[in-house]
């Protein structure tokens, strides 16, 4: 404590209790290799909760945001596309989707809540999967390696893998906790992280979770955690060379034998890990207006243009990267001297035409632990009338359900962002908050619970974090 700069009082009641400490000052590193952080023109004011870059001119975010409509919960996500020139609506989803991750140019997954397996993109179009055992109504995170092999891991320590038809279970009976990241070197080796809290002991202990995948049994194995805090993301660089982030700042490595702790320049909670080379990746997460940068030797702070958290990271294969976050904040990492693109607003187009509803399915009986294989009904949507020049938006088909999920009719919520193309609509599935974890704040993005109390309950609602990867 220092007199005249640190103020503390202690007083006799938790709820007066307060104090004057004086915040970190903001980093003076503004360039790191020639290159700076840059503001992309964004489409949205919606918190983006994901990103993908697949070349420099080519990407994928989503955005999204809850609401209450009468005493319902919803949630819809706008997943946007980068042409290159401007980040443009796709699509419109009545889903909560977490993470998006694309193996290239049309083919990519998408996954979150409604107790489903995701949305596929292939050919032009989304098409919604359901997995085989919807205990828990989210999954966190997913990656594609090829057309018939994807991960994705979520709630409750569940772990699937998609074989070009269906999602198979891949778990192991001792990972149970929340898995919030998944990161595959190859079909045969990779790291997941997580974790939870001891709900049985007065202090809630907090309980790390990392995952090894062995390819000779096809399951996966817990390995020790260096320190007690929750990991929201991992980054797969070798089989020697990993690395973890989560809660208060934490940072580990994985040296090829064992994770070990390294030192961290905050104590935030941190999201989203990417590295171009092993002498080169950056962290970003709550701390705003504040990137991290490894060079090799340490972590260094780095200041940004914007004044917002940041939730998720890609890096392009040109060297640069692009983030996302709250605010609808999107940041390109490029030469100093270059200005980031777009430079202009993204043109509107017109309203999209709605879809013909398709009759669902008969249920199919539960398979514990087996697969749902079904062939996809589609839904033609005739796309809208679109502005010169631009792509229409992709049409949406639906998956015949394994198992019955209540439906839900999405009402108005306000003005939306105007589609390029079709702006599609599909059944929703209840939308449940998953109430694994005790409330977390500050951060990811909070989603409310949301009862029969209608929008104070919105407001007043406790949240659960989901974030990932790469």
């Amino acid at each position: 404590v220092e007199p005249g700069r640190t103020r503390v009082w202690v007083v006799d009641h938790a709820s007066e209790a307060f104090k004057d400490v004086p915040a970190v000052p903001a980093p003076e590193i503004t360039e790191v290799n020639g290159q700076a952080w840059k503001v992309m023109k964004s489409p949205t004011k919606e918190q983006f909760l994901s990103v993908d870059m697949v070349r420099p001119d080519l990407g994928w975010a989503i955005s999204g945001d809850a609401y209450v409509e009468g005493t319902e919960y919803k949630w819809n996500t706008h997943v946007y596309r980068y042409d290159g020139k401007a980040w443009k609506l796709e699509t419109t989803l009545p889903y909560w989707l977490h993470q998006i991750d694309m193996l290239n140019e049309d083919e990519g997954w998408a996954v979150g809540q409604n107790q489903m397996g995701g949305l596929q993109r292939k050919n032009g179009k989304w098409t919604k999967f359901d997995r085989s055992i919807p205990r828990l109504v989210y999954m966190s995170d997913v990656q594609v390696l090829a057309p018939d092999n994807a991960w994705m891991a979520g709630g409750g320590g569940e772990i699937f893998q998609w074989d070009g038809s269906a999602w198979e279970v891949n778990v192991s009976p001792e990972v149970w906790k929340t898995i919030r990241s998944i990161s595959m070197l190859d079909e045969s080796y990779g790291w997941m992280v997580g974790g939870g809290w001891d709900t049985e002991s007065p202090q809630k202990e907090t309980i790390p979770m990392i995952g090894q995948f062995e390819a000779a049994t096809n399951t996966w194995k817990l390995v020790e955690s260096p320190v007690r805090e929750l990991f929201y993301d991992v980054a797969t660089l070798s089989k020697n060379n990993a690395w973890a982030v989560g809660s208060k700042g934490a940072i580990i490595h994985w040296n090829g034998r064992q994770w070990e702790q390294v030192e961290s320049p905050t104590d935030v909670r941190l999201s989203s890990v990417a590295f171009k080379s092993a002498n080169d990746g950056w962290i970003v997460g709550d701390e705003k207006g504040v990137a991290l940068h490894w060079d090799g030797k340490e972590w260094s702070r780095v200041r940004l243009p914007v004044d917002e958290k940041l939730y998720d990271i890609s890096i392009t294969d040109d060297g640069g990267a692009v983030a996302v976050g709250s605010g609808g904040s999107i940041l390109q990492l490029a030469d100093a001297g270059q200005t980031a693109q777009p430079t202009q607003e993204p043109t509107p187009t017109e309203e999209a035409n709605e879809p013909v509803a398709t009759p669902k399915p008969a249920s199919q009986p539960e398979k514990p632990y087996g697969n749902a294989t079904a062939v996809p009904v589609t839904t033609e949507v005739a796309p809208a009338d679109s502005a010169e020049g631009e792509d229409t938006a992709p049409a949406v088909t639906e998956e015949p359900q394994a198992l019955e999920t209540p439906q839900v009719v999405a009402g108005s919520q306000g003005a939306q962002p105007e589609a390029t193309g079709a702006v599609v609509s599909v059944g929703a599935g209840s939308q449940q908050e998953p109430a694994e974890q005790p409330a977390a704040s500050g951060g990811i993005p909070v989603v409310p619970l949301a009862t029969g109390v209608g929008a104070l309950g919105l407001l007043a609602g406790a949240g659960l974090l989901f974030f990932r990867r790469r």
